[in-house]
């Protein structure tokens, strides 16, 4: 059956967060074995910020080992980045959540104008769209 299975070709050209659900299906179709699976998700999840899954993963590949310290560390500067961003989003969060803005933002037709009037009237930022899409990134 695993020759009739594309996932091995199809992945190199997907985006590793839309692989990891293809890995996810895998396992319940007895195609390849369970810890050939388990260290291609490790390996897919170490290219990511999903480091708690990677470290289930490893534990449930290798129950009688401790978490690599690499992953722990990893997991530090995660959380320590993830916390700087949300820091960093919380003045853009607060405009964006006034009625007057949302409303301005529901009914808005030009974008341009909408963002001179945030700028004008609500003291928006040109550098508060790259931090919006840092962390947008980030939570991807």
């Amino acid at each position: 059956m695993t020759e009739f299975d594309l996932t091995s070709r199809m992945s190199p050209y997907l985006d590793r967060h839309l692989v990891f659900p293809l890995l996810e299906f895998l396992p319940g179709k007895d195609l390849y074995n369970e810890a050939d699976m388990l260290k291609g998700k490790i390996e897919l999840l170490s290219k990511t910020n999903m480091v708690d899954f990677a470290m289930d993963v490893f534990s449930s590949l290798y129950p009688d080992k401790e978490v690599p310290k690499e992953l722990k560390d990893k997991r530090a500067a995660v959380v320590s980045e993830l916390k700087s961003l949300q820091s960093a989003v919380v003045p853009i969060t607060m405009i964006l959540e006034d009625q007057n803005v949302t409303e301005q933002i529901q009914n808005s037709r030009d974008g341009r104008q909408l963002f001179e009037t945030l700028q004008k009237d609500h003291k928006f930022k040109p550098e508060y769209l790259d931090v919006l899409y840092d962390f947008a990134k980030f939570q991807y």
